[in-house]
C-alpha cells in the first residue's frame, strides 16, 4: 500500500495494457508508440506528519483515488479541445488520532485552444465535495462536509518549439465550506528533456 511506483499505467504483460491503442500507420500527426510509459501519470509520495507538530508537510493519512477522464476535439480538429475528469477519493486512518476522513468527489473541466504552434490558452474549473462523514472518536459530530470550488485561466508560449515553454496560470477559489479559499497566480517554465518524434513532422 505504501510502495512507491514510477508510473501508474500498466506495462507490457500487465492487465489493462492492451487498452493502449497502437499508433495508426502513416499518421499525419505525431503519435507516441510508448505512451503507456507516461500516459497513466506518475505517483510519488512525499511529506511528513506528526500530530504534535505545527510544520507538517503531509496530511497524516493515505488516500486511494480512482479517476476517469475524457476529451473531445471540437469539429474533429486538435486546435480546440474540451476535457473533463471525475475522481473518487477514499481515505485511510489518520496517524495519531481515532479519525478516518470522509470520502471526496472531484470534478474537473477544461477548454483549451491552440492559436498557433507556439501559443495556446484555456479556461478550467473544478469542484471538490466531501460525500461521506468523518468517522472515529476524534471526528467532528456536526455533520459538516467540506467543499471547494474554483475556476481559472492559463496561457502557454513555447520559447523553443517543443523544447521549452513558459506558463502563466491564475486560479480563483470560491464557495468554500470548512476549507480555506483564496486566489493564486503562478508563472513557470517547462523544459522537455526528451521526446522522440519518429521522424514525423509536428502538426497542430
Amino acid at each position: 500500500r505504501r510502495a512507491l511506483s514510477p508510473r501508474a499505467g500498466p506495462g507490457p504483460r500487465e492487465p489493462g495494457h492492451e487498452t493502449w491503442e497502437p499508433c495508426p500507420p502513416n499518421s499525419a500527426s505525431y503519435c507516441d508508440p510508448e505512451a503507456w510509459k507516461h500516459g497513466g501519470g506518475s505517483v510519488w509520495v512525499t511529506g511528513s506528519y506528526d500530530p504534535a507538530a505545527l510544520d507538517n508537510t503531509g496530511a497524516g493519512f493515505w488516500s486511494h483515488v480512482f479517476r476517469g477522464s475524457a476529451a473531445w476535439s471540437v469539429a474533429g480538429r486538435r486546435q480546440t479541445l474540451v476535457n473533463a475528469s471525475v475522481a473518487y477519493e477514499t481515505n485511510g486512518d489518520k496517524d495519531g488520532l481515532d479519525l478516518t476522513p470522509g470520502d471526496h468527489l472531484t470534478l474537473d473541466v477544461g477548454l483549451k485552444h491552440v492559436f498557433c504552434p507556439r501559443f495556446e490558452a484555456g479556461l478550467f474549473g473544478f469542484g471538490q465535495w466531501q460525500i461521506s462523514d468523518d468517522t472515529g472518536r476524534d471526528a467532528a459530530t456536526n455533520g459538516t462536509h467540506d467543499r471547494l470550488l474554483g475556476a481559472g485561466a492559463y496561457a502557454s508560449w513555447w520559447l523553443v518549439p517543443q523544447k521549452c515553454s513558459v506558463l502563466l496560470r491564475h486560479v480563483v477559489e470560491f464557495g468554500a465550506r470548512d476549507r480555506f479559499e483564496g486566489r493564486s497566480t503562478a508563472l513557470g517554465i517547462n523544459y522537455l528533456f526528451y521526446m522522440q518524434f519518429e521522424n514525423q513532422p509536428w502538426r497542430v
